[in-house]
């Protein structure tokens, strides 16, 4: 099966799609599903985690300060 989604590392909290993945995909990422909310276009990230206004996004061990649009991602669920 094709990997559809990779984290860049362990430490950040978006998740990037490597694939577009329409709303409502269920997708895998180590051992954790997750319920996409809104399309999400291929090499576009969605986070990982619900996040509020003030959360710290990290990408690829860095704090994104400025960023226009990332997707929440609702329903995760560990599978192990």
């Amino acid at each position: 099966m094709k990997q559809k989604v990779l984290k860049v590392h362990p430490d950040d909290n978006v998740i990037v799609a490597l694939q577009d993945l329409p709303k409502g995909e269920k997708v895998v990422y180590n051992d954790v599903e997750y319920t996409v909310v809104d399309d999400v276009p291929a090499k576009h990230k969605f986070f990982a985690n619900d996040m509020k206004t003030g959360d710290e996004v990290m990408m690829s061990r860095e704090r994104v300060e400025d960023f226009f649009i990332v997707f929440a991602c609702l329903g995760k669920r560990d599978l192990t």
